[in-house]
C-alpha cells in the first residue's frame, strides 16, 4: 500500500493551481450572487466600511457570449468570471503578491548563501582530501573550480549579490509593467528593490 502511494505522481503545482482557479471560475456561474449594504463609519481617525446586518439581497447574473469570453459589466447585475479573467487570474495574483514573491526569493538566496554553500564547501574539502583518493579530482573540481581544490565559500557566494541585484531590477520592471502598464514606471520599483536587497544582503553578512 505504501509503495503504491509512493508511485503516485502529483501534477505540477501550476496545473493544480489552474485547476483550482478553473473550478472557482465555474462556480461563479452556479452559485447565486448577492451583496450586503455597507456604511462608512468614522472610528477615531480611521474610516471603516461596515456591513449592515439583515440587508443581504440576491443579484441576478448577466449571461452573454461577450461576457463569458471578454467580460462585460452590466449595471445592477453580477458578472461571472470570463475566459479572459480566468486566464489572467494567475498573472494578476502574481502582480498583487510581487513584493512578497521578491522577499521570499531573497530568503531562499540567503539560505543558499549562508547555509547550503558552506556545507558544499566543507564537502569539497572532504572530497579533496587524500582519503577519497581517485574521487578528489572529479567532485572537488566540480565544487571547487578545478584541480580538486577545495571550494572557497566567499567565491561561491559572490554571484549571489549579482543575482539579488538582477532579481530586484527585473522584478521592479515587471511590477511597473503589470501595475501601471509601462516598463519605465517600474524603474522606481527597481531602484527600491535593488537597494532593499543590497541592504538585506549586507545586514545578513554582518549578523550571520
Amino acid at each position: 500500500m505504501i509503495r503504491k502511494l509512493k508511485e503516485i505522481k502529483l501534477p505540477h503545482v501550476f496545473v493544480l493551481l489552474m485547476f483550482v482557479v478553473f473550478i472557482c471560475s465555474l462556480l461563479s456561474y452556479l452559485i447565486p450572487s448577492g451583496e450586503f449594504e455597507r456604511e462608512i463609519k468614522q472610528v477615531g481617525n480611521t474610516s471603516r466600511t461596515l456591513v449592515i446586518p439583515d440587508t443581504y439581497q440576491q443579484i441576478p447574473k448577466s449571461y452573454s457570449l461577450q461576457g463569458a469570453i471578454l467580460g462585460k459589466e452590466v449595471e445592477d447585475k453580477a458578472s461571472p468570471v470570463s475566459l479572459i479573467e480566468f486566464l489572467s487570474a494567475i498573472p494578476r495574483g502574481m502582480e498583487q503578491a510581487a513584493d512578497i514573491i521578491f522577499f521570499i526569493f531573497i530568503i531562499i538566496m540567503l539560505v543558499m548563501q549562508f547555509k547550503v554553500l558552506p556545507i558544499a564547501a566543507g564537502l569539497s574539502q572532504g572530497l579533496g582530501s587524500a582519503e577519497f583518493g581517485e574521487y578528489s579530482g572529479g567532485i572537488g573540481s566540480l565544487i571547487g573550480g578545478g584541480g580538486g581544490e577545495a571550494a572557497d565559500v566567499e567565491e561561491l557566494t559572490k554571484p549571489f549579490v549579482w543575482l539579488l541585484t538582477m532579481q530586484g531590477l527585473f522584478a521592479g520592471l515587471v511590477i511597473g509593467k503589470l501595475s501601471e502598464g509601462k516598463v519605465r514606471a517600474g524603474l522606481k520599483h527597481s531602484f527600491v528593490l535593488v537597494i532593499v536587497s543590497l541592504l538585506i544582503d549586507t545586514g545578513a553578512k554582518l549578523f550571520m
